[in-house]
């Protein structure tokens, strides 16, 4: 006698659907990592573009700004003449942010000390990128980026 069950799934068939899930499963995590690390990066890439315009200050006698615009989506940098110099990395005066990363328009200048001009307290940066944002702060008495 033949033994016929037609109820249930196959060993196959339940490995293969495990198998499509788990795949799924690591490109999801995968895209919501890369949107996080996306702002990460560019944080630290402003970071050090802020570093780089306070080493400027440092090493003349009037103040550089590192200015951001155009609704937070890009910076510059202005040397003690006012002019915009090109930005570290890129071969123009004026550098956008990462596509969806924005912050408030804001004026940072530097004095000779590589302190933040006129500050009281110190200056927070934020910037945001759909619900998440990441925050670079500069201490007043000693310009150290954090």
């Amino acid at each position: 006698t033949k033994f016929h069950n037609t109820k249930g799934f196959t060993l196959i068939e339940a490995v293969s659907v495990l198998v499509l899930l788990g795949i799924i499963t690591v490109l999801a995590v995968g895209v919501f990592r890369q949107s996080g690390r996306e702002l990460v990066n560019e944080t630290d890439v402003f970071a050090s573009h802020i570093r780089y315009v306070q080493a400027r200050a440092l090493n003349d006698v009037g103040p550089w700004i590192l200015e951001i615009q155009n609704s937070g989506s890009q910076y510059r940098i202005l040397n003690p003449q006012n002019q915009s110099i090109r930005v570290p990395g890129t071969n123009a005066t004026v550098r956008d942010f990462q596509e969806g990363v924005s912050s408030a328009d804001t004026l940072i200048t530097f004095d000779q000390w590589g302190r933040p001009l006129g500050a009281t307290s110190p200056i927070t940066v934020t910037l945001q990128r759909g619900g998440q944002s990441r925050q670079i702060q500069i201490f007043h008495e000693t310009g150290f980026v954090q």
